[in-house]
């Protein structure tokens, strides 16, 4: 399995240590965007995978013996020696409540302390312990938009036009050229606007 699958900031720890991954690292980049979202800045920069890997334990922590077993690479194995031991740091220092806009009695679901769970749970280092993107969708933070009928929902293909890449248009005009029904977007559109 390659490990040039996902952006750097946003890669799992998985791929970072050339161990085998599945769909959970997509979790892993959501939580990424979301934290993103919340501090307005990346919670994972790196110029290359070790110091990456290094940033990651600096916020999350030094992974379980059981995790480390698993990598293969004795290459591998002795860059994490290296790296070093690590205190996860509290996620309520990390994102303070006042990252996050007062809660809307409307709403009482949307606030500080489930969108901190909600990332917990889905930037765990250990893939066994993270969420899938069953339990992700419908973590309290955002089940709200979650319909059970969309779930299996048949993707809507996309026509790709090239000559889209060099078209010049507002945001509005963006937006107003494409027609979501993908009910995952709308989470994702619904969670961005609860932080502005």
């Amino acid at each position: 399995m390659t490990q040039y699958v996902v952006t750097r900031p946003y890669r799992a720890p998985e791929i970072v240590l050339c161990m085998p991954y599945d769909n959970k690292v997509n979790v892993w980049s959501i939580g990424c965007i979301m934290a993103e979202m919340i501090l307005h800045k990346r919670l994972f920069y790196a110029l290359n995978s070790r110091q990456l890997y290094r940033n990651i334990l600096r916020i999350l922590g030094s992974p379980s013996a059981d995790f480390i077993a698993r990598v293969n690479d004795p290459a591998v194995s002795e860059a994490i020696e290296d790296v070093g031991n690590y205190v996860a740091k509290p996620f309520d220092e990390i994102f303070p409540d006042n990252f996050f806009k007062p809660t809307d009695p409307s709403f009482p679901h949307l606030n500080a302390d489930n969108a901190r769970d909600l990332l917990e749970n889905m930037l765990k280092i250990d893939p066994n312990e993270r969420y899938n993107v069953q339990q992700a969708v419908q973590h309290p933070y955002v089940s709200r938009w979650f319909r059970e009928n969309e779930w299996n929902h048949p993707q809507v293909p996309v026509e790709y036009r090239e000559e889209d890449n060099e078209a010049r248009m507002t945001a509005d005009e963006w937006r107003g050229n494409f027609i979501v029904t993908d009910f995952r977007f709308n989470v994702l559109m619904a969670i961005i606007h609860s932080f502005n």
